[in-house]
């Protein structure tokens, strides 16, 4: 899942660096975490990462069942936003 902020007219906001924080319930894991500045020192296994140009993501990994798995990205002061994925 890729977050961009973005403003009222969904114009990407370039200098915005919000924490977003991820949730995941269902069949799956998040396996990490990224925004593409090379000098973070932010872990990649976290489940929260700041974002870099208004942007950051989450790699999610399906475990061995099929099923729903619903990740959920939020950040303080902003709606949240989810992202339904149906593994097999």
């Amino acid at each position: 899942m890729t977050v961009k902020l973005v403003d009222k007219n969904g114009t990407l906001v370039p200098a915005a660096d919000n924490l977003i924080k991820f949730e995941l319930s269902g069949q799956g894991a998040i396996v990490g975490v990224d925004n593409g500045n090379q000098i973070s020192h932010e872990s990649f296994k976290a489940k929260q990462r700041k974002e870099f140009h208004g942007v950051t993501l989450a790699i999610v990994q399906a475990n061995a069942k099929s099923g729903r798995i619903v990740l959920k990205a939020s950040s303080d002061n902003l709606p949240s936003s989810s992202l339904v994925i149906n593994a097999r």
